[in-house]
């Protein structure tokens, strides 16, 4: 889809939520590559620095929701299976929104969904660049804080 048919559904899809108020359950993938760096994803239609990811299907997994979204946004595939980080809870756009956080590895270049995803990069975990979503920088310490302890130990 062209960019500007995502912002419009997006749009629409912010006042439908504000009158529903529903439920929704999501899952972002941090992908780490052989340098160590993580892939994040500015989209389209909503503005900040996202790790990949999207909503969970009807009879899917978690880890199958986020592989899925990996390859659909960035057309990259998890080395193994993906290990849960962590779970978190945000309030927006009238949505109660509950996102796990998986990581996993890959091999390769992101190749992008030029519809919904107007840029993918590789960053260090530790260097995020400017205008990254509070669920990503949230996570991001998470993960920061697991390896130091885990080295520390």
């Amino acid at each position: 889809m062209k960019p500007q048919l995502y912002r419009v559904l997006h749009t629409a899809r912010t006042l439908y939520w504000r009158v529903r108020r529903p439920v929704r359950i999501g899952v972002r993938v941090v992908v780490f590559n052989e340098r160590g760096e993580v892939l994040l994803v500015r989209h389209t239609y909503t503005p900040g620095w996202f790790f990949p990811g999207g909503g969970a299907d009807g009879g899917e997994t978690l880890p199958e929701a986020g592989a899925r979204e990996l390859a659909e946004e960035v057309g990259l595939t998890p080395l193994a299976p993906l290990s849960l980080v962590s779970v978190y809870t945000f309030f927006k756009w009238g949505v109660s929104d509950h996102i796990a956080i998986y990581q996993g590895e890959v091999r390769g270049e992101p190749t992008l969904d030029p519809g919904e995803i107007a840029e993918a990069r590789w960053f260090a975990l530790d260097a995020l660049p400017e205008g990254c979503a509070r669920s990503t920088l949230a996570a991001s310490a998470d993960l920061l804080a697991r390896r130091t302890s885990t080295a520390v130990s």
